[in-house]
């Protein structure tokens, strides 16, 4: 496995440290904890759209908690389209209050920020809101080694749509220890965000790692390919470690491979 892995990072080593040096700790003056920075906000933002992060959603004098998304970032615009909350009644908070906390998990560290002046819109129907990009970002980064993309490795990726029991067959380009990216050739079976993929395989090296996948995101790429990323569910403790193990390994390549450049 570690000659399949060195694979990687004989392609991939210039993006690796790009990646890597997106995610230096702020200047002292700010703070280690919190991102100033316009571009790195903006990358964090984008990062967060990328991979349909489900966010949590919090107001400064109620306890409960609701969920939701970035659906878009327009650095261009200073703006940002933040999806409907769930549950449904946290909709009406947020019209009311106009501001709100989001906070979320991006490559294993917490992040949050406040929003302000969140305007209704509607699109297709659907009510999203839009409001401006935050002034800073509260990111304590502890680790340096970001997402690796695995396209060479070429594993491949097959599933069941709960929906329509259509099935699905693609190839790997991101892996983590809670989820996967997914290119598929095409979408006959209409997958969408929020859909749930049953009898999901995958296999890292002899090992097949069976699961099921929450669809988080689906985009249509340039080369018009679907893209689309989730979580795992269902994973059994044995094939918890495999995928632990396996990631473990790529990041302890990346970490030499860097050290070497």
């Amino acid at each position: 496995m570690l000659k399949t892995i060195k694979k990687i990072f004989a392609r991939s080593a210039d993006v690796s440290l790009q990646n890597n040096q997106e995610i230096e700790p702020a200047p002292r003056k700010t703070g280690p904890n919190f991102v100033t920075e316009p571009f790195r906000i903006n990358t964090i933002l984008q990062k967060l759209e990328n991979n349909a992060q489900l966010c949590t959603i919090t107001f400064s004098d109620q306890g409960e908690k609701f969920t939701s998304s970035i659906l878009a970032v327009h650095p261009e615009r200073q703006e940002i389209l933040l999806d409907e909350l769930v549950p449904a009644h946290g909709n009406t908070l947020l019209e009311q209050k106009k501001g709100c906390k989001l906070s979320a998990y991006l490559e294993g560290i917490h992040l949050a920020f406040t929003l302000e002046d969140l305007t209704p819109v509607t699109h297709q129907g659907e009510i999203h809101y839009k409001t401006g990009l935050p002034p800073r970002i509260y990111y304590p980064q502890r680790r340096k080694s970001p997402r690796i993309p695995i396209q060479s490795l070429r594993i491949a990726f097959a599933g069941i749509s709960r929906a329509n029991n259509a099935t699905f067959g693609g190839q790997l380009y991101d892996l983590s220890r809670t989820g996967i990216g997914v290119s598929l050739s095409d979408n006959h079976g209409r997958i969408k965000r929020g859909d749930q993929l049953t009898r999901c395989h995958i296999r890292l090296d002899e090992h097949r790692i069976d699961f099921n996948l929450h669809v988080r995101f689906v985009k249509k790429t340039p080369q018009n390919k679907i893209n689309l990323g989730g979580f795992f569910e269902n994973l059994s403790s044995r094939d918890q470690k495999r995928l632990s193990s396996f990631v473990a390994q790529l990041e302890r390549q990346y970490i030499r491979q860097t050290k070497n450049n």
